[in-house]
């Protein structure tokens, strides 16, 4: 991830992030042994961009699990504190892990209060595996999948679950304009 067509995929995932979820702010975090690194940030968390914070909370809870985190946390829940760049505790939170565990995307305080919806939660797993998959440092063409794979997957798709279908384009065609 040294590239700066890198850089711009991930901001452009966390940007879908926060939309998709109508949240006030989000992140995507790298983690390794020393933590996780903020490495793209919703508007107005640019400067935390480096910044490694710890894997704790919902944030190890989504790591370890292998699955996503939903919160409305109370008032004494420090470990969520800073979740997605948030000033202290956020009213609302949701964590989700790309497939190989290296990558969390956050997101923070739901527009209009209350809790995440299981489509936020849908919509952010697809994203950190989008996430995932840009970090991966691997670029083999034998791990990616034919076009023609991708096309016949999507259709199946189309038909299956329009709504989610629309979801997903809508993903593919931003990440697609980010990479001209």
């Amino acid at each position: 991830m040294s590239t700066e067509l890198d850089r711009r995929l991930l901001q452009v995932i966390v940007t879908e992030a926060v939309a998709a979820t109508r949240a006030t702010q989000g992140w995507l975090l790298v983690v390794d042994d020393a933590g996780a690194t903020v490495v793209a940030a919703s508007d107005g968390l640019a400067g935390r961009t480096g910044e490694v914070v710890p894997v704790e909370g919902a944030r190890g809870f989504a790591l370890a699990a292998g699955q996503a985190s939903a919160l409305l946390p109370g008032p004494a829940d420090t470990t969520n504190a800073g979740v997605a760049g948030w000033d202290g505790i956020p009213p609302s939170l949701l964590v989700a892990p790309g497939g190989d565990g290296r990558v969390l995307v956050e997101v923070a305080g739901k527009v209009g209060g209350g809790g995440f919806a299981f489509e936020d939660i849908e919509a952010l797993e697809s994203l950190a595996a989008i996430g995932a998959a840009a970090v991966e440092e691997r670029h083999d063409a034998d791990d990616v999948p034919p076009p023609a794979r991708l096309g016949a997957e999507l259709a199946a798709l189309a038909a299956a679950d329009a709504r989610r279908y629309r979801d997903v384009a809508r993903m593919l065609e931003t990440l697609l304009a980010a990479a001209r």
